[in-house]
């Protein structure tokens, strides 16, 4: 019925705004600066969210801190490498070398003094004849330190004063007790008093030859070391040099090794008598013998 009346709604809206108008000034103030703080606050925070993504979609990723340098007075640490990439497990070991051999074992030095170890020292004319002097000793204590698994054995058959022509004859029993694989012959040296004499040592030494090989053994066959002039032992020089050269005939006929004593051993090694080398001289001699069977027997 209301909304047929006339002048219903300009009344009502009438009414509405002296009701306005009769609230306090004041109040009325309040609101409104309250409203528009509040619109104030969201502009204010609409403005800072837009800067902070415009800020943050403009720049990259900051670079990390430089490190720090050391104290003065202390050593820098390096960085630790980074960890290789795995690698092949290394190849085994080789094997170890097999030990050297040799293919025969079994020695006879067969000779007169020289053989059996008389010594003439540098510097007195006192002279003795043991063993641990001898070439065959020391020759067997360097082979046997090189041949490790095997037993080495050097009999020593010297026999002082001995001759050739006795030698000759004393041999062949040696041969048969012993077996001998390698004999090495140095004989001759007291058959030398005369030039007639030279022949004769030289046939005397080629029979004892002919005798170790004919007995399966391989021969060394020395010459003998030079002579010191004027000692109380030497002998004559042109003998010595005419009884090697047959001892050099005879390798040559008979197959035999030469061991050239004569050529390889120096004069000072011979002592004051002029004929026993001394200790040294000895020595020197091993080593001789030592080099020609690591070459024929080695293995």
């Amino acid at each position: 019925r209301r909304l047929l009346m006339p002048g219903y709604y300009q009344r009502r809206n009438r009414a509405r705004h002296v009701a306005v108008a009769q609230v306090t000034p004041r109040r009325y103030c309040k609101g409104l600066a309250f409203s528009h703080a509040v619109m104030y606050g969201r502009f204010v925070l609409l403005i800072a969210f837009a800067t902070l993504a415009a800020s943050c979609g403009s720049h990259g990723p900051t670079a990390p801190d430089a490190p720090l340098p050391p104290p003065v007075g202390t050593t820098p640490v390096p960085p630790a490498e980074p960890p290789n990439p795995a690698q092949p497990p290394p190849p085994p070991p080789s094997p170890p070398e097999p030990l050297p051999t040799l293919s025969r074992t079994r020695f006879l030095a067969f000779g007169d003094s020289i053989t059996a170890g008389t010594i003439s020292p540098a510097l007195t004319r006192i002279m003795s004849a043991g063993l641990p002097e001898s070439y065959p000793y020391k020759l067997q204590s360097v082979l046997r330190s090189r041949y490790t698994a095997q037993d080495i054995n050097i009999s020593n058959e010297g026999l002082a004063a001995e001759r050739a022509e006795d030698g000759v004859r004393r041999l062949p029993g040696l041969l048969r007790t012993l077996s001998p694989e390698v004999v090495i012959l140095l004989e001759g040296v007291n058959d030398l008093v005369s030039t007639s004499a030279v022949p004769r040592a030289v046939g005397f030494v080629n029979t004892m030859a002919r005798d170790a090989r004919f007995s399966g053994a391989t021969v060394f066959l020395c010459t003998l070391p030079p002579q010191r002039p004027g000692g109380f032992r030497a002998l004559n020089p042109t003998l010595v040099s005419s009884f090697n050269a047959g001892l050099r005939d005879i390798a040559r006929g008979e197959g035999a090794v030469l061991v050239d004593f004569n050529t390889q051993v120096d004069l000072n090694l011979i002592g004051v008598d002029g004929l026993h080398p001394t200790e040294t001289g000895y020595e020197r001699m091993a080593q001789i013998l030592f080099g020609l069977i690591r070459t024929q027997f080695e293995r």
